[in-house]
């Protein structure tokens, strides 16, 4: 019988690859799932490249708001002829104009030496060391071993220095004292430690090194103790300090040497150059990189991710609409200031039609250009009217917020209140501008603030000649500590052995310190200020330098006793060029961060009495709006309004939500100032609100607000799901869900393919019992 083969399928069993077979049918279903995917790509960058336009913006939105400061166009900046002289520093309320000075004489703390020795380590004296003698250097006792030497004298004098202000040093051998005062009083008077007539025993300390003469007088006097002598326009001036303020109004005089200058009180035209530079640069990046975002290309059938990218925001509508604005805004005029109505009279133009190629393309490209030239000019003729034309905000500046009148007028101070960018303001009119390192803008009890880690945040101030201080000081702010423990800087201007002064926690007390210019180093430690976490405190602290019973401290409008814990305040500090550090003593090994909330930073370079800081507690900070033609008559009815509510006109003194006119000065005075980052609008009745007298930098600025803020236009571009953020969470849901089926799908057909693995196999083995009983019946076995 011939022989039968048993039945096959093709390999089914064993050789089916049914991975592919899986992989191709799944391919198939991912395709929605691709589709899906591009269209998350698209839409997250999209949201990359409003994020960059966003940050320009932000730039620009910085640069706009310095040009709302009045500061910036109306700061004062001193020139003097002879700066080796005289220099000097004038105030926001310096009136222009020149000064003839003559400094007849500097004033001087008197300075002596001793005699030459060769060797200041040598000893002098004749004792044993076993004993000491004890001299007298303006009534304080200096003690030194009875086998002294000049290097032991000199150092004994200088532990006492902060008590006596007279400082020893050794200059070619020869001991020099010097009194660190200046003036008629800075005087150095020595007694020595025996008197031994007709001849100099090394008893006798000072007569032994030369000081003294044998009959006591100071044997080499250097430099006698003298005031200042200098005529301002020929009136002759005497001082003590050759730091004069008052001579000239508002205007602070350095005195450096003898001689005749000229000093011209000037407003700082460069300042305002330099803001209106930047204004210029950020205007037209920020306008760039726009118009490159709404004419790219879309790129037909794209392959890389580069690809697919371009034309992202092509003709994006929110985008387009701004562009166009801010283009509009900077052409619009501004009615209301004679002389001064379009931006090109101020030297900012779209460029021009007849220079060339590339200034046509910059024209059709918006861009700005500045002609600095013209701008000086006008500046020149009337700085507080350009000012009117870039921040006005009512119909003829009805009522001009030229000067913020602190109290005290402060040297420096940071509300905080920017809400947006790295950098804080400077509301006295000096113009110290403060730069954020991680500190963090938050809005607390209705108020921006900053707030520190206490690990690496603070703010940061350079080097600043205005905040070298060293006759007197007030220190301020607001402070909201996270916990309490160790040591915590509130604020501190120097480094390590050179402090300026410096303002701190240390567990639930105050401390002022400084190094005065021997190196010794002073602290004052509250006694009950009882500071706790999680409260707002006011702390303030006033002090002359080199008087030590002239601290004060005061804790939410309370005095606050305490004492000297380390010297006693007598030094004068140690003035350098370190930076101004917030939250953070960060030129310091030990910075001692400071945990918590910090606001209304305020220096002031006098002492504030106590009414003055009663005021600041109370009222945070007093306004005073000045009006550009005094005096204004009662039937003109001047109105404030903050964030929409008027204050109410009273006479006298007003108090919170009331406001005064003097009407001889011209002048609006706010019971309470508005809240950092209110909305102030001052104007006649029904004038305010009038947004076609806003000045440009008004204008730009409430537009850049609307569009940059957090939820802004620009990050709250909707499509038809809605905002990208709102779209980006539906795909993103809807591809994890698209996912889940997927995998389904496919752990069904691994599934599906086992169990027909498995029926394969059953139909096999039947083949091949069927195949073995077909050959026993046909007898082929």
């Amino acid at each position: 019988m011939a022989s039968t083969t048993p039945i096959q399928f093709g390999g089914l069993i064993s050789g089916l690859d049914t991975s592919s077979i899986v992989e191709k049918l799944m391919e198939v279903e991912k395709e929605p799932l691709k589709r899906l995917e591009e269209r998350i790509n698209l839409l997250k960058w999209k949201k990359e490249a409003l994020l960059e336009v966003n940050r320009s913006l932000l730039s620009l939105y910085n640069a706009v708001t310095n040009l709302n400061f009045s500061v910036t166009f109306t700061s004062r900046t001193v020139k003097s002829t002879n700066e080796s002289v005289v220099t000097g520093r004038a105030t926001n309320y310096a009136s222009p104009g020149s000064y003839d000075i003559e400094v007849q004489k500097l004033a001087y703390g008197e300075r002596l030496s001793g005699s030459y020795f060769s060797d200041p380590s040598a000893p002098i004296g004749g004792g044993s060391g076993s004993g000491s003698y004890t001299f007298y250097v303006n009534d304080i006792a200096v003690t030194v071993s009875d086998s002294y030497s000049l290097n032991e004298v000199k150092d004994a004098i200088n532990a006492v220095s902060g008590q006596t202000n007279v400082i020893a040093y050794i200059i070619g051998g020869r001991l020099v004292l010097e009194n660190r005062g200046t003036g008629s009083s800075a005087t150095i008077s020595l007694v020595d430690s025996a008197d031994v007539s007709g001849g100099t025993d090394s008893s006798e300390v000072l007569e032994s090194l030369g000081i003294l003469t044998d009959s006591k007088g100071k044997a080499n006097l250097l430099q006698e103790a003298q005031d200042a002598l200098v005529k301002v326009n020929g009136v002759l001036i005497t001082s003590s300090s050759n730091t004069i303020s008052g001579a000239i109004p508002e205007v602070t005089l350095y005195l450096k040497g003898t001689g005749s200058a000229r000093l011209s009180v000037e407003y700082d035209v460069d300042k305002a150059v330099s803001a209106i530079k930047s204004f210029v640069e950020k205007y037209n990046e920020a306008v760039d990189l726009m118009n490159k975002y709404l004419k790219e290309r879309v790129v037909v059938d794209p392959k890389t991710d580069e690809e697919k990218k371009q034309g992202i925001l092509r003709e994006e509508t929110s985008l387009r609409i701004l562009y166009y604005k801010l283009r509009d805004e900077i052409t619009r005029k501004v009615p209301g200031i004679p002389g001064l109505e379009i931006a090109n009279q101020v030297g900012l133009s779209t460029g021009s039609w007849s220079l060339g190629s590339e200034a046509i393309e910059q024209a059709k490209r918006g861009h700005l250009e500045f002609d600095e030239d013209k701008f000086r000019s006008v500046m020149g003729e009337d700085p507080l009217k350009v000012y009117r034309f870039f921040a006005a905000q009512g119909r003829n500046m009805n009522v001009e917020n030229l000067t913020e009148y602190i109290v005290g007028r402060p040297l420096a101070l940071w509300h905080f209140d920017e809400r947006v960018g790295s950098t804080s303001y400077d509301h006295s009119g000096n113009g110290i501008t403060a730069q954020l390192v991680g500190a963090n803008r938050v809005l607390v009890d209705g108020n921006y603030a900053l707030s520190f880690n206490g690990v690496s945040d603070y703010v940061s101030i350079a080097s600043n000649p205005l905040l070298n201080l060293s006759d007197s000081i007030t220190l301020e702010a607001w402070i909201k500590p996270a916990n309490i423990g160790g040591l915590q800087t509130i604020l501190v201007k120097g480094s390590d052995g050179e402090t300026n002064y410096g303002l701190r926690l240390r567990d639930s007390e105050l401390e002022f310190f400084y190094v005065d210019t021997g190196g010794l180093e002073h602290v004052y430690r509250t006694a009950f200020a009882s500071i706790v976490s999680g409260s707002w405190f006011h702390v303030a602290v006033s002090f002359t330098f080199g008087r030590g019973d002239s601290i004060a401290f005061r804790v939410n409008n309370s005095s606050v006793s305490g004492s000297w814990v380390v010297g006693d305040g007598s030094g004068s500090p140690s003035t350098n060029s370190h930076s101004l550090n917030i939250g953070s003593a960060n030129n310091y090994s030990e910075k001692n961060p400071f945990n918590g909330i910090i606001d209304e930073v305020a220096i002031y370079d006098s002492v504030l009495s106590t009414s003055e800081l009663a005021q600041r507690y109370s009222a945070l900070r007093r306004t005073v709006y000045y009006l550009p033609s005094a005096p204004i008559s009662m039937e003109q009815s001047p109105q404030v309004k903050v964030n929409g509510s008027p204050y109410s006109l009273v006479v006298g003194l007003p108090s919170v939500g009331e406001m005064n006119i003097d009407y001889a000065t011209g002048k609006v005075i706010l019971g309470n100032a508005p809240l950092p980052g209110s909305n102030v609008s001052a104007s006649y009745v029904g004038d305010a609100q009038n947004k076609d007298y806003w000045g440009i930098a008004s204008r730009l600025k409430e537009i850049l607000y609307n569009y940059t803020r957090w939820g802004g236009i620009i990050l709250s571009v909707a499509g038809t799901g809605g905002t990208i953020d709102r779209q980006l969470n539906l795909l993103e849901k809807e591809k994890v869900e698209m996912e889940a089926r997927l995998a389904e799908k496919e752990s069904f057909l691994w599934q599906r393919f086992s169990l027909l693995e498995e029926a394969l196999s059953k139909l096999q083995t039947q083949s091949n019992w069927l195949a073995s009983y077909l050959a026993v019946l046909t007898g082929s076995k």
